[in-house]
């Protein structure tokens, strides 16, 4: 369990990251690839 939260606050951290820093100076394109391209396949 403790994994878990450590990685689940992790991932939440750098999400704030991304909006603060880089949603505003990088193209909408570059996000959906990079969503494209994290996806675990199935």
């Amino acid at each position: 369990m403790a994994w878990r939260m450590y990685a689940f606050r992790g991932y939440v951290a750098l999400q704030k990251v991304d909006r603060a820093l880089l949603e505003g100076r990088l193209p909408a394109s570059i996000f959906y690839n990079l969503m494209i391209g994290a996806r675990k396949p199935s």
